[in-house]
């Protein structure tokens, strides 16, 4: 009987040394799973958008303004003035972000903001150029959030305005839309270049965009 008890504790003893550092292992995953949430918290940011506002003197810019979205229901433009979403049944401006206030106001040079929407409109990603790091708005939420920057196949693409739908006087913005229905759409900027006089081209119908 003496035998049997020291035999259990010389094996409890034995024991112990694995149950310390299974206990030290949980302990050392934890803190490692608690870093890596940290570090994803810190890489997510959200972020109150400001709004933009256009008003009699915006000025549109030397490099005007682009079309980034283009649907039945809803537009996406923007420029160093800002980035606005237009709703077409309605025909006024839903959503308007203030893209200086997040260093995305440059249209040229190695910070330029790189724009691109979701295929359905409700994601809106903005790159400055330079950054490791990119915006991304949710328009049905209005919920902007800073992040790590990754490239992204679910957009639609901008194109490069024919020769066709060019005017004389060079009025008409450098980029256009083609719609599901291979309908073409894509901005007027205006002669004055003021952003109260830009335009929304589709088929025959004319949309004042800030009007």
């Amino acid at each position: 009987m003496i035998l049997k008890r020291m035999f259990k504790f010389i094996w409890l003893i034995a024991l112990l040394p694995t149950i310390i550092l299974g206990c030290g292992n949980i302990s050392y995953n934890n803190n490692s799973y608690k870093e890596v949430i940290s570090k994803r918290n810190e890489m997510i940011k959200t972020i109150t958008p400001t709004e933009a506002k256009v008003d009699l003197g915006t000025w549109i810019g030397v490099d005007m303004a682009t079309i980034n979205y283009a649907s039945n229901d809803r537009i996406v433009i923007h420029g160093n003035f800002g980035l606005f979403i237009y709703d077409l049944n309605e025909e006024k401006i839903i959503r308007g972000i203030d893209v200086k206030s997040i260093g995305c106001g440059s249209t040229q040079g190695d910070n330029v903001c790189v724009v691109s929407v979701s295929k359905n409109g409700n994601i809106i990603r903005l790159h400055p150029s330079s950054s490791e790091n990119m915006y991304v708005y949710n328009v049905e939420n209005n919920t902007l959030i800073r992040t790590k920057y990754e490239k992204s196949n679910d957009e639609l693409k901008t194109l490069i305005l024919e020769e066709e739908f060019k005017s004389y006087d060079g009025e008409y913005c450098y980029s256009y839309i083609k719609l599901e229905n291979e309908e073409v759409s894509y901005l007027r900027c205006p002669q004055s270049n003021m952003a109260i006089d830009l335009q929304y081209i589709k088929n025959d119908k004319v949309y004042d965009i800030f009007k």
